[in-house]
C-alpha cells in the first residue's frame, strides 16, 4: 500500500502575481493553451498545474483559475498566442460532435438544449437536413439506405459488424 500523501492547499494570490507565474511558466503556459483550446478554466488549471498528480485539494480551483486569468502573465500571452492560431487547429468536426455530444449525455442540461443538440447532431451526422423553410426532415428513408450512405462516406466496399 502506498503511503498517504499529505494534500495542500494552493493560494490564489500566488496565481494572481505575475513574478509566481514566470517561475512556473511551464504550468502557466500549458494553462493558457487548454483555456485558448477552450477547455474549462477549472479543468484546465487542474490538469496543467497536475494537482490530483500532486495531492492538490481542489475546494478553490475556481478562485484559482480566476486569479490565473487575472493574472499579467496570462493576460499578455493569451490574446496574442489566440491569433496566432488557425482556426482548424482549434475546432473541427470532431470536436463540434463531442461537444454536442457532452450536451446530450449530460445530465445537467436542459431538455430544450437536449433536443437542439440532437437536431444538430442528427444534421451534420447526415441523418436529417435542413428543408426550405428551416425544418428538420429525414433523409434515410430505412436502415439499409442509411448503412449503403455511410459505407459510401468512408468509402468502405465491406461492411463489418
Amino acid at each position: 500500500m502506498e503511503p498517504q500523501r499529505q494534500q495542500f492547499t494552493y493560494d490564489p494570490a500566488d496565481f494572481a502575481s505575475e513574478e509566481w507565474a514566470e517561475q512556473f511558466a511551464i504550468p502557466f503556459d500549458d494553462f493558457i493553451e487548454l483555456r485558448i483550446k477552450g477547455v474549462d478554466k477549472e479543468v484546465a488549471i487542474i490538469t496543467a498545474f497536475e494537482m490530483i498528480k500532486y495531492g492538490a485539494r481542489l475546494h478553490n480551483v475556481a478562485e484559482l483559475s480566476l486569479a490565473a486569468e487575472a493574472n499579467p502573465y496570462f493576460r499578455k500571452r493569451f490574446e496574442p498566442r489566440l491569433k496566432d492560431k488557425k482556426p482548424d487547429d482549434l475546432w473541427d468536426g470532431n470536436k463540434a460532435l463531442n461537444a454536442l455530444l457532452k450536451l446530450v449525455e449530460s445530465a445537467t442540461v436542459r431538455d430544450s438544449t437536449r433536443l437542439n443538440a440532437i437536431k444538430e447532431l442528427n444534421v451534420l451526422l447526415g441523418i436529417t437536413e435542413l428543408d426550405e423553410k428551416g425544418q428538420t426532415k429525414l433523409i434515410d428513408k430505412s436502415l439499409a439506405d442509411f448503412y449503403s450512405r455511410r459505407i459510401a462516406m468512408r468509402g468502405d466496399s465491406t461492411t463489418t459488424h
